[in-house]
């Protein structure tokens, strides 16, 4: 009679288990403030002053839910990352100040695990996070002069080539391994329908820039041609992920 109980019990468990997984469809928006740190950079002062920089990533992930309150995601998406830079020397005028800029574009796979709240309420906690890939799309840099001696000097990194040679030289690495941190709550629509709102954190946990970044970037500072030695640099990203999750029931 105990093990009929026990078996009866694991069965409905089981069932119910079971009746809660189900694949998730998330369409996310994240716009945010971008940041590419690098200790030489930092380190110059008035010469290269860092500035808020606009950036965003926006995908599809597909996830598979073990639970009603856990499961995975994986999908693909596009990250926009960037660095603006200004001078600002001391009794110089905002007009005469140098402007530059880096911008950085990746596809990204992600793959998330997600934990979730109690999915029959109004709104409910919401936490993700998990690795990302981003592989390299283009890298653009500008120097743009100043408002009063202003110029267009753009250098496409993916392009560019060595003095002397016929290699590529490697501005930016084709491939960066990422962290995505997520947290926040959803609003649900109804049993299939729910709105996410979660502050977002990521950040790159391989450098992004290759060995030839000081040489030939174009870089105001951080070596030279007879000294081209620069540290390791950390893409940064904070935002607000906007997104809209729909799931598909296997009851």
């Amino acid at each position: 009679m105990k093990n009929l109980t026990f078996l009866a019990l694991a069965l409905f468990l089981s069932s119910n288990i079971f009746a809660q997984q189900g694949l998730e469809i998330t369409a996310g928006f994240t716009p945010g403030l971008s940041f590419i740190l690098n200790d030489e950079d930092l380190a110059e002062g008035q010469a290269l002053n860092i500035q808020p920089t606009f950036a965003f990533q926006t995908g599809l992930t597909i996830g598979y839910n073990f639970s009603e309150r856990i499961g995975v995601a994986t999908g693909i998406g596009v990250a926009a990352l960037g660095q603006n830079y200004t001078t600002d020397y001391d009794n110089t005028s905002a007009d005469d100040q140098i402007k530059y800029d880096r911008k950085i574009t990746y596809v990204r796979v992600p793959l998330l695990l997600r934990v979730g709240g109690d999915p029959t309420a109004p709104s409910s906690a919401f936490f993700r996070f998990g690795p990302h890939f981003d592989f390299l799309s283009s890298a653009i840099g500008r120097n743009y002069g100043s408002a009063n001696n202003p110029r267009d000097d753009s250098r496409n990194y993916r392009d560019i080539n060595k003095f002397l040679s016929s290699d590529k030289a490697e501005i930016y690495k084709n491939f960066v391994l990422g962290l995505t941190v997520e947290v926040g709550g959803k609003i649900r629509i109804n049993d299939q329908m729910g709105v996410l709102l979660l502050f977002h954190l990521e950040t790159s946990l391989t450098n992004p820039e290759g060995d030839d970044v000081a040489r030939y970037a174009g870089f105001p500072t951080s070596g030279s041609i007879l000294e081209p030695e620069r540290g390791a640099a950390w893409n940064l990203m904070v935002g607000l992920n906007l997104g809209f999750q729909y799931t598909l029931s296997f009851n």
